[in-house]
């Protein structure tokens, strides 16, 4: 699980767990310091990493097919009652990690073995940073540096 507090206070937490061979990400919340907690909404599918993208329940789910243009994500803006499919450009790979700041930017750490049905071979057993200014709608390499 992972957690993250809104600018008013509420606490956020993302439980998910393995269904066959989907995971199921729920979104949970809680207004009174964490003695209680109401369930928001969840989302079954296949899925790397779950990030908090800050604002007002904004979370990002990275899949793990690739799509035409990169890796898939679900972005939600009211902790799972709603999600939007959409391809993250450039970004390749499975993500193992990811972090957004509430400019826009983030950095996301994908690489490892591939757990995909189809992986990207070119990419299953390299470690990249990937980096994004605008939300997550496009993703550049910034690690490993380009060869000179």
């Amino acid at each position: 699980p992972s957690f993250a507090r809104e600018p008013d206070g509420t606490l956020d937490a993302v439980l998910d767990w393995a269904a066959g061979p989907d995971r199921i990400i729920e979104i949970v919340h809680s207004a009174d310091g964490g003695r209680t907690w109401a369930q928001d909404g969840q989302l079954a599918g296949e899925f790397a990493f779950v990030a908090y993208r800050g604002g007002d329940g904004e979370f990002v789910a990275f899949g793990t097919q690739l799509g035409a243009a990169g890796q898939m994500v679900w972005v939600t803006p009211d902790r799972g009652r709603s999600w939007t499919e959409t391809p993250a450009l450039g970004l390749l790979g499975d993500v193992a990690w990811a972090s957004f700041e509430t400019s826009g930017q983030a950095w996301a750490a994908v690489g490892g073995p591939c757990t995909s049905p189809a992986p990207n071979p070119a990419f299953c057993s390299t470690n990249v940073i990937y980096e994004t200014l605008d939300g997550g709608a496009s993703w550049t390499p910034v690690w490993p540096p380009p060869a000179f």
